[in-house]
């Protein structure tokens, strides 16, 4: 009798503990400083549709007091691109700091990492095709 009341105890506790962790990954996501970290899910696409319409910038993650550009060194982004910087984030419609949420801090980081090696890429291979257009 007691062994079955244990079991059923601990099973109770069980889904009382998976109920709560739910609720505090839902409180995650919507109080994340990104409303929605979803529109982060393609960055290879995303660099390549960009490039189809012209737009050369990097991507960057503003921070309390820097831009951080993954994936790209500041030299590299000044010689290749004629465009700022574009944060994926913006501080002022946030209300909050992204280094509070380290969920949604890593994966912009993943996602700028490689949107901005993609754009490199795109950018190398755009300057060769450039100036072997013209060789005769």
């Amino acid at each position: 009798m007691q062994t079955s009341t244990i079991k059923l105890l601990r099973a109770l506790v069980c889904m009382m503990l998976m109920n709560s962790l739910n609720a505090v990954a839902d409180k995650v996501v919507t109080d994340s400083p990104v409303t929605d970290l979803s529109q982060f899910a393609y960055p290879v696409q995303d660099a390549k549709e960009a490039f189809k319409r012209e737009q050369y910038a990097f991507v960057g993650i503003q921070l309390h007091d820097t831009l951080e550009t993954p994936g790209v060194t500041a030299r590299e982004v000044e010689v290749w691109s004629t465009q700022p910087v574009e944060p994926l984030n913006t501080r002022w419609q946030s209300f909050a700091n992204i280094e509070e949420d380290r969920t949604a801090l890593l994966r912009l980081r993943q996602y700028a990492n490689r949107y901005n090696l993609m754009t490199l890429k795109l950018l190398k291979e755009k300057r060769r095709s450039d100036t072997m257009r013209y060789r005769y």
